[in-house]
């Protein structure tokens, strides 16, 4: 009676290795959320576009100043000591809206790539 518990204690145990090898091997192999799923690839290298809050952008006339907070946006990080202003010709607005919130793409020179309006719905 022990030789056939410990079987199948060895097998249940072999049984939950092969599932848990096999549920890390879906997750890892599961198609990753791509940014151009939401941006256009001129605009995004995949980390360098991110919605920016209402509070943090002004319209003045023909400019659109950002005011991106350290840590706010994948090309500005927490490390930094101060916000990011960025300041954009209206003319760089992208037709496309994505959502009800600014979005911004900066490349690694901190140049604005495009820029995303807020769908309001209108």
């Amino acid at each position: 009676m022990a030789y056939a518990m410990n079987r199948m204690i060895r097998t249940l145990a072999m049984a939950t290795a092969a599932a848990a090898f096999l549920l890390a091997l879906a997750i890892w192999s599961a198609p990753k959320a791509d940014a151009h799923e939401v941006y256009d690839y001129r605009c995004c290298g995949n980390n360098d576009c991110a919605p920016v809050p209402d509070a943090a952008v002004h319209e003045a006339g023909t400019v659109i100043i950002f005011r991106i907070a350290p840590g706010t946006h994948p090309m500005w990080p927490a490390d930094k000591a101060a916000a990011l202003i960025v300041e954009v010709d209206r003319r760089l607005l992208e037709p496309r809206r994505i959502d009800g919130r600014w979005h911004i793409c900066l490349n690694s020179a901190l140049v604005p790539l495009c820029i995303y309006p807020p769908d309001r719905g209108a």
